[in-house]
C-alpha cells in the first residue's frame, strides 16, 4: 500500500505536425481491485498540460489517498488523448507496534 500524493503528466510532442496532450483528467485509487474511490468529490479533476511543451506538468494532490491501484481517466484533450504519467507517493507501513 502507498499514500499517493501527486501526478506528473506529459503529452506527445513527437507526433509530427499534430502534437497531442491531455488538459484535464480524473483519478481513482483503490486498496483492492473491487472498490474504487474518486479522488475528490467537490473538484474531481486535475489539470494537465496547456501546450505541447516537452516539459512535464506536476499536480500535487491536496489530500493523500491510500491505495495499491490507480486509474487515470482523461476528461479533455488537445487533438488526441496522449499522456505519459508518473505517480508520486510513498510506502505506508501497516505494522502494529507493541507498547
Amino acid at each position: 500500500m502507498h499514500l499517493v500524493c501527486g501526478f506528473e503528466i506529459q503529452g506527445c510532442v513527437a507526433m509530427g505536425p499534430h502534437p497531442s496532450w491531455v488538459t484535464r483528467y480524473r483519478v481513482q485509487v483503490s486498496p483492492e481491485k473491487d472498490y474504487w474511490d474518486d479522488w475528490n468529490f467537490i473538484k474531481p479533476e486535475f489539470y494537465g498540460s496547456t501546450s505541447a511543451s516537452a516539459k512535464p506538468v506536476y499536480s500535487e494532490a491536496k489530500e493523500r489517498k491510500l491505495g495499491q491501484y490507480v486509474r487515470i481517466y482523461p476528461v479533455a484533450s488537445e487533438k488526441r488523448i496522449c499522456m505519459k504519467v508518473e505517480v508520486y507517493g510513498y510506502a505506508f507501513e501497516t505494522r502494529c507496534m507493541i507498547v
